[in-house]
């Protein structure tokens, strides 16, 4: 990589048009990417950098280039709450169901994150609700092992399935359960959770409430 490239590339990250702008105009390419296979557009989304993107995306960057990690520009942008920037991205034909080589999406990024407009931006665009990651966990897990309590509402409202078990049988319910997220715990119920599935040891989810919380009113609805 020349010096052009990297000032370039690093152009991109600090939001500097003009250098931005000036090193394509001499020939470097739109997509040239680090030692780590970023690419600027995946540089300058990731923080947020409105202008850059758009003459990056107007000049013809490729919006599902992947890293080393097969992570994109989108999943990037999603994880650090950049809404401008992610619609920028959808609208430009991102793949919102895209997974990196753990099986994460932008969607589970967000939701994890608390991103609540980011998540229904993604939903939106096609995001699929009830993708699983290489573990089996979906953007709702995600967004309950954080106690995201709107993320959970949109999710529940767009249909993400309550009752899918991770691949140790782990589901959403009993991490709200473990975490004592009681009023998680009600919400889940009251969309349907199943209390009386088990997971890979056999225990259900009273039995992750119950060795670490002692809320009467949730022992006896989790029983």
């Amino acid at each position: 990589m020349d010096q052009l490239e990297l000032k370039y590339l690093e152009a991109a990250a600090v939001g500097d048009v003009n250098v931005v702008k000036e090193a394509l105009k001499q020939g470097v390419k739109v997509d040239t990417a680090n030692e780590e296979k970023r690419t600027a557009l995946m540089r300058c989304t990731r923080r947020g950098r409105k202008q850059v993107t758009q003459i990056l995306i107007d000049a013809g960057a490729d919006v599902n280039a992947l890293d080393e990690n097969n992570k994109t520009a989108l999943m990037g942008a999603c994880k650090k709450g950049h809404v401008e920037v992610v619609q920028m991205l959808i609208d430009a034909g991102a793949d919102v169901n895209a997974f990196d080589d753990q099986g994460n999406t932008a969607l589970m990024r967000a939701a994890f994150q608390g991103h609540e407009a980011i998540v229904r931006a993604l939903i939106k665009a096609g995001a699929n609700v009830n993708q699983q990651d290489s573990k089996g966990r979906t953007a709702l897990m995600e967004a309950c092992s954080a106690g995201s309590v709107n993320v959970i509402d949109v999710l529940l409202a767009r249909k993400a399935d309550v009752n899918i078990q991770d691949k140790m049988g782990c589901t959403a319910l009993m991490r709200v359960s473990y975490a004592g997220f009681d009023e998680l715990i009600r919400q889940l119920l009251d969309h349907d959770a199943d209390k009386d599935l088990r997971d890979r040891d056999g225990k259900r989810a009273y039995d992750y409430y119950v060795t670490r919380h002692d809320n009467e009113e949730i022992l006896d609805r989790l029983a």
